[in-house]
């Protein structure tokens, strides 16, 4: 039994048989409960609403929130993450934008859709008629007759009842929640963010045959993370190469801090991977006061190296995330080249800001380093308070990209030696 079947039982709103019936019709034409109890008339939309509210602990968008949402407000989430994430901005405040979403237990996703707007989310919930209504008017995306003709019957019984019929909130609230199947979560560091901690679970989205096939071509497209080999640390310094020209003071004052080579004109060939990487680093050094590398495998992003002022060392090394835990890097992973500008503020990117020594107020830019178009490596650098208006973004890429190339040509001449 879920635990909105529970709840609603033990409010007495339905039998353990309407429930029943509804799951049944859940297995056989797909959809969420609550979509399956309004369509056999067990209980009203606003008594639904309530008890995904007292169940999640959230507000509740209500109808009207979202059928007049205005072109700027809806227009800040693009129309395919919209439906895919099944998700309707529909009020800004400040910094702050409320939106509906269907997934609440997604963490993973709340952090993306932050990312991609560019604010505080403030999430509230919504049943899946009204969501899948908003995404029909707003973003083009069909609703089924099935869904079409549920929608229609709700607005009619929502003109002919009067609100005191609705008036179960109360109930709902004194039913003791704890006793229910729930979990009790460690809140993760970082500041209290407005949706509360849930676990991370994948979207459960209905998609057509059609649909199914456009998305496997679109991952079948993307690149994919390759491990590398292990990092050897060397046993010794490495001597430095002399400079072709005088170090700029600027230029000095950023390499503070440094635990690897940094000169620029050190050579792209080398023994290893660790190598190539140090002297990545050495080069990005002369454009960032901090810089980073995060190394991409199969099971995830790990930290690799680092240099600069704040810059915690041990826990850049110690650092681990999935592949779609840190919305950034997760939008990198998925086919994007570069990012430039401040991170949204999200957990995940406060954890990895703090690591950096820099704040959510930091300008910095990420650039993904590809073997044959497979992204093996992503490197991290900001200007501190300086900003990055007089950055040469071509020069950092063919940095990144030529560091891709070395690394190419390492696995090569292995493979040779193999052979």
């Amino acid at each position: 039994m879920t635990v909105l079947g529970q709840l609603l039982i033990k409010s007495g709103l339905v039998t353990s048989r309407q429930v029943e019936a509804a799951l049944r019709r859940q297995e056989q034409l797909g959809g969420r409960l609550g979509t399956c109890l309004l369509e056999l008339g067990a209980i009203t939309e606003r008594q639904l609403d309530a008890a995904l509210a007292r169940q999640l602990g959230l507000p509740a968008a209500q109808v009207e929130d979202l059928r007049e949402v205005p072109e700027e407000i809806h227009s800040l989430l693009p129309a395919n993450l919209a439906i895919s994430c099944e998700a309707v901005p529909f009020r800004v405040r400040d910094d702050q934008v409320d939106i509906a979403i269907l997934e609440i237990k997604n963490r993973g996703l709340h952090d993306e859709l932050a990312f991609v707007i560019g604010k505080w989310i403030h999430v509230h919930i919504a049943n899946e008629i009204r969501i899948l209504e908003a995404l029909e008017r707003y973003y083009g995306k069909a609703c089924t007759l099935r869904y079409r003709t549920l929608i229609d019957r709700l607005d009619r019984d929502r003109s002919t009842q009067p609100d005191a019929s609705f008036g179960i909130e109360d109930t709902i609230e004194n039913i003791p929640f704890p006793d229910l199947e729930t979990q009790e979560l460690t809140p993760r560091r970082g500041p209290k963010l407005i949706y509360p901690p849930v676990p991370v679970t994948r979207r459960s989205i209905e998609v057509s045959a059609e649909e199914r096939q456009a998305l496997k071509k679109t991952a079948a497209g993307r690149p994919k993370p390759v491990e590398m080999p292990a990092p050897q640390l060397p046993t010794q310094p490495q001597p430095e190469p002399p400079a072709a020209t005088e170090p700029s003071p600027a230029a000095d004052s950023r390499s503070e801090g440094a635990t690897v080579e940094q000169h620029p004109s050190a050579p792209w060939a080398a023994d290893n991977v660790q190598q190539i990487g140090e002297t990545l680093l050495g080069k990005l050094g002369r454009h960032f006061t901090r810089v980073a590398l995060f190394r991409v495998g199969k099971e995830g992003v790990r930290g690799w190296m680092g240099s600069g002022e704040g810059m915690d060392l041990e826990r850049v090394s110690a650092y681990r995330a999935g592949l779609e835990e840190v919305a950034s890097f997760s939008s990198l992973l998925s086919g994007g080249n570069l990012f430039v500008g401040r991170l949204a503020r999200t957990p995940s990117h406060d954890e990895l800001m703090s690591l950096l020594g820099s704040d959510a107020s930091t300008e910095c830019l990420l650039s993904v380093v590809s073997v044959e178009e497979r992204v093996v490596a992503i490197a991290y650098g900001d200007c501190a308070r300086a900003g990055m208006d007089t950055l040469n973004f071509g020069a950092v890429q063919q940095l990144t990209h030529k560091a891709g190339d070395a690394m190419r040509d390492l696995i090569l001449r292995m493979k040779r030696k193999r052979a």
